[in-house]
Formats: structure tokens, sequence, C-alpha cells
């Protein structure tokens, strides 16, 4: 799964369930309304089962914003939908992720945070034939059995 794969996912949940017609995992120079800004911060990849697995880590951060000042009530309205869409689970690309949200307002901007770890598979092809010289003589040699 990819960051892109995430990224779409998320936007495609959030355009399905809210109002909010601006929402974007782009940079924003200027909005108008009310709009959701998805960053995505990849957090760790660690090879496993001899290289054919990847754990990873992603870090979420839906940033939701109003005009250049938004009322808190109107961010609180706004965490707790999002928490109530991501809850108690959501899908993308097949797979299901439950992960635990943080929420924080900073500079009159709500934040929704959740960390998605999950494992990816790594295509590999093994090398064949693996035993195309071995010989076993399982017979004693000196013909005492």
């Amino acid at each position: 799964m990819t960051l892109a794969d995430i990224r779409n996912g998320i936007i495609k949940i959030l355009r399905e369930n809210t109002e909010i017609e601006d929402i974007t995992g782009e940079d924003i120079t200027q909005a108008g309304g009310p709009f959701l800004h998805l960053q995505l911060v990849p957090l760790s990849s660690k090879t496993a089962a001899a290289g054919h697995w990847v754990d990873k880590e992603v870090l979420v951060d839906i940033a939701y914003m109003e005009k250049l000042v938004t009322s808190n009530e109107k961010i609180y309205m706004m965490l707790e939908e999002l928490d109530g869409i991501f809850k108690p689970f959501f899908s993308i690309g097949g797979r299901a992720f439950s992960p635990a949200a943080q929420m924080d307002i900073t500079d009159d901007v709500g934040h929704y945070k959740m960390t998605l770890a999950f494992t990816d598979t790594v295509p590999f092809e093994e090398a064949y034939p693996l035993a195309e010289n071995l010989r076993i003589d399982w017979r004693r040699q000196d013909g005492v059995t």
C-alpha cells in the first residue's frame, strides 16, 4: 500500500461522509470556505520475515479550518464528526484500520491525527532449482545394515 493509496482512500472517505467541498492532500495557498487538508507523514518502514514483509507506520493528520479564525465550537463539531467517520474502523483498498486517534487545536486549526500500522508483502522470485547438485547416498558403503 503506497502513500498515494492511503491519501486517495482517506480523501474518498471524507468526501462520502462530510459536507466539506474543499478536501485536499496537496498544499493549500488560499481557501475561501471550510476545508479539510490531509497530511501524511511516513514514520517507519522495517523489514521483517527475511525481507518478505515490510512493517510500515504512517501518521495521518487531517486539518480542519473555515477561515483565518475558526470558532472552537465549529472545530469541536468537526473533530467529533471525523471521529465518528473513522470509528470503530474504516477500510482502504480491502484493508481495515482501527487506530487510536488524537485530536488537538493549534492556531485555530483543528487536527485529527491517527497512526496507521500495517504490513506489506515484498514481491520476490525464488531461485530454482534449489538442489540441482545435491546427492545423498543413504546406503552404507561397507554392506552392513
